[in-house]
């Protein structure tokens, strides 16, 4: 099953590294003959998409272990509750 959050982390990435891309692609053909501003900009736009999905994932980490952590503190709350009874 796809996991939407990931599948928007992608999007995320993805979109970031073509604005980015742009830009730097603009920069690698200014002064360079084809074949190495190619190569450059390939490069570039990998470690940049790794870069972003990368934080991306970590935010979604983060954010999974804070409902979790919220989620046991309530579940935690409510069998204290059920215990005093």
């Amino acid at each position: 099953m796809i996991d939407p959050r990931r599948s928007a982390s992608n999007v995320v990435a993805t979109l970031w590294t073509v604005l980015i891309g742009s830009v730097v692609a603009v920069w690698a053909f200014q002064s360079r003959p084809l074949p190495a501003a190619l190569i450059i900009e390939l490069l570039l736009l990998v470690v940049v998409w790794l870069a972003i999905k990368g934080l991306c994932d970590v935010i979604d980490e983060v954010g999974d272990w804070l409902r979790a952590r919220r989620r046991n503190r309530l579940l935690g709350k409510m069998y204290r509750e059920a215990m005093k009874k």
